[in-house]
């Protein structure tokens, strides 16, 4: 039996059904029918089993989990549930640089204090709120300090904690945060059947968008045995002049101030960092990003990019370049050959069958309307004029004929504005914009959650997907409404 065939039975039973008349309606065989209700086989197409659920009268609800189950039983349970789980990333992702992904702190009544001064030795903190009480005390007296430095061992799960780094932004804009986090050795996955690593990368992207000077590494190791089999206090933040253990739930701890014991505790975070890998490289000039895009680029194997606009890069000739880069850019003789490098490796992919790039309509019109495009940092070149847009885009449209350029459909059409992700078998990347307004990248080096975006993208088909027909005559509607324009 499978999950679908196991809900099939359940409706055939609860609804009375007459499988003859089932059989009759769908068009097929009745031994076909009857390997399907017994999981000896599953529907050749997602089009029967439409077609025996509006025999059935499925209620809204009831269809939904139909098609769910059809879906686990076709690509596997694990399968469906990473890649629900990856389209509930891209979904959710913060719409705009300024759009907050995290609960405000917790406001808790406390001197700014450095609680290493007032208290000595170590003390028992009992409950949660002495917890984030004196997590509070302590993060902010090191957010006042010239060279502020934070160390954390804990997942990305301590709401309080997120919340309060991010509000510490305003304090000292130079505090250096060091994060070592576990990554699931498995397919572990929550409660609610998304996958730990998934989760946890969702929660540090919300220190990225607030700015913060964020290192955040891993290792791996079972989740469940390594900090909810009764290991007492698995938690460890640091402060140059304190450190607090705490339980893996965030429910109790114990505080120290003793020189020698905060020292001891940077030891052995230390120790641990020296066998820990990078989670991300974050690419911090426009020369870097050229280099590092152009590395992703020279690999033979598929190459897929998910975004709100087009990718127009390809397209920017070296006239262009030079006419929309700012005359006054500081090393701008530097800069210029290196994006036209990049821009021609780029065109030079796209004929290959193996590049995929998906975008939205919306995407389309936010550049025809601003004439802008993400991938160029916004501060070193001006908006392309009217006419240059029409030009981009009529570039475009001749490329369609390949395939390459395809616009998403519901529900994908409503992804983020603010996330590009591209991804290949050995690399890939997510860009978008902090609160300050700055380009971030954050290469992907961890396999895991490379193999999840890769097999995602790898998945979409026809059913969310433009066809070549549909681009060409979208774009040729905003052409169209930009010749107007002039």
């Amino acid at each position: 039996m499978s999950e679908f065939s196991d809900l099939l039975t359940q409706f055939i039973h609860d609804k009375n059904i007459k499988v003859y008349s089932m059989v009759r309606y769908c068009g097929i065989d009745r031994s076909t029918m009857y390997k399907i209700i017994n999981g000896k086989r599953n529907p050749p197409s997602p089009a029967l089993v439409d077609k025996i659920a509006e025999f059935m009268h499925l209620t809204p609800l009831e269809y939904e989990q139909f098609q769910t189950a059809y879906q686990i039983t076709v690509t596997g349970r694990t399968t469906y549930f990473n890649r629900k789980s990856v389209e509930n990333f891209l979904m959710t992702f913060p719409r705009s640089s300024s759009q907050s992904i995290l609960p405000s702190p917790l406001k808790i009544s406390c001197s700014n204090q450095d609680p290493a001064e007032a208290i000595s030795g170590c003390t028992a903190l009992p409950t949660r709120l002495e917890v984030n009480d004196y997590l509070h005390r302590m993060l902010i007296a090191e957010s006042n300090k010239e060279n502020g430095h934070i160390a954390l061992f804990l997942q990305p799960d301590y709401d309080f904690l997120f919340s309060l780094l991010a509000s510490l932004k305003s304090l000292n804009s130079d505090l250096y945060i060091e994060h070592i986090l576990c990554l699931s050795n498995s397919e572990q996955m929550t409660e609610t059947h998304e996958p730990y690593n998934l989760v946890y990368i969702r929660k540090i992207i919300s220190i990225y968008i607030h700015a913060l000077n964020y290192h955040p590494y891993y290792f791996y190791d079972d989740i469940h045995s390594h900090y909810n089999s009764f290991n007492g206090f698995p938690c460890l933040i640091i402060t140059q002049t304190c450190a607090l253990t705490c339980t893996s739930d965030y429910h109790a701890g114990i505080f120290f101030t003793e020189p020698r014991t905060v020292q001891m505790m940077w030891d052995l975070y230390h120790n641990y960092l020296n066998k820990c890998f990078p989670l991300f490289h974050t690419v911090n000039s426009v020369l870097e990003e050229c280099l590092v895009l152009g590395n992703m680029l020279w690999t033979d194997t598929p190459n897929y990019g998910l975004q709100p606009e087009p990718c127009i890069i390809p397209f920017v000739t070296p006239q262009l370049l030079e006419n929309a880069v700012r005359k006054d850019l500081p090393c701008r003789d530097a800069i210029l050959p290196r994006l036209q490098e990049y821009i021609d490796l780029t065109r030079s992919r796209l004929p290959s069958c193996s590049t995929h790039l998906y975008h939205t309509k919306q995407g389309i019109d936010a550049f025809a309307r601003t004439g802008r495009i993400t991938e160029i940092p916004s501060e070193i070149y001006r908006p392309f004029t009217i006419e240059e847009r029409i030009f981009l885009l009529k570039e475009l449209e001749k490329q369609c004929a390949w395939g390459t350029y395809r616009f998403l459909k519901k529900p994908l059409d409503q992804i983020s504005d603010n996330l590009h992700l591209s991804v290949n078998t050995t690399s890939g990347y997510l860009l978008f914009t902090n609160i300050k307004k700055e380009n971030i990248y954050l290469i992907i080096k961890e396999p895991g959650i490379l193999s999840s975006f890769l097999d995602y993208a790898e998945s979409l088909d026809d059913s969310v997907l433009s066809t070549k027909e549909e681009m060409i005559l979208y774009l040729q509607s905003v052409i169209q409404k930009l010749k107007e324009e002039l």
